[in-house]
């Protein structure tokens, strides 16, 4: 179970919910920052499921945006997505250098096997994400995405990261 909220930690329990071991996931507080609460909510602004809805009841973002407070944590989790796939977890971060998002690839146990910066795969469609559509999957050291072409259709894209 990840509990980046509580730290950068990943509970692993045996099939009957006993608690075997924590693992310590790499991590370094990194603030929220002003360009980043700008961009989610410039993001949200653009979100397709957000655009629909308020074409749908004839409003405007401008209208609508003014009835939320948007509130954000004083640091970002150590984690961002987690997959566990052929005896190896991957954990995606909110950290970036040079445009790119860090994944840190582990064992089971949670020894470090490899850190990488990958180009993002998908734009993140806030309103999607909150609703748990996930458009990017990791298994047999491939990443699998789905993005949308030029012609507004969907493609599948995959590129190995081990």
């Amino acid at each position: 179970i990840e509990r980046s909220m509580d730290g950068p930690f990943i509970d692993v329990y045996d099939e009957n919910g006993k608690k075997l071991y924590e693992i310590k996931i790499p991590y370094e507080k990194r603030k929220v920052d002003s360009k980043y609460r700008t961009s989610v909510e410039e993001e949200l602004s653009k979100d397709p499921h957000i655009v629909g809805q308020l074409r749908a009841n004839q409003m405007e973002w401008k209208d609508f945006s003014r009835n939320f407070t948007y509130e954000y944590p004083e640091h970002f989790p150590a984690v961002q997505t987690l997959e566990i796939s052929n005896g190896k977890i991957y954990v995606k971060t909110f950290d970036t250098k040079n445009g790119k998002e860090k994944y840190l690839i582990m064992d089971l146990k949670g020894k470090l096997l490899k850190t990488l910066y990958l180009k993002p795969t998908v734009k993140k469609w806030i309103m999607s994400t909150m609703m748990g559509i996930n458009l990017e999957i990791i298994r047999n050291d491939r990443i699998f995405y789905l993005k949308v072409n030029d012609d507004e259709e969907w493609e599948l894209h995959e590129q190995e990261i081990f």
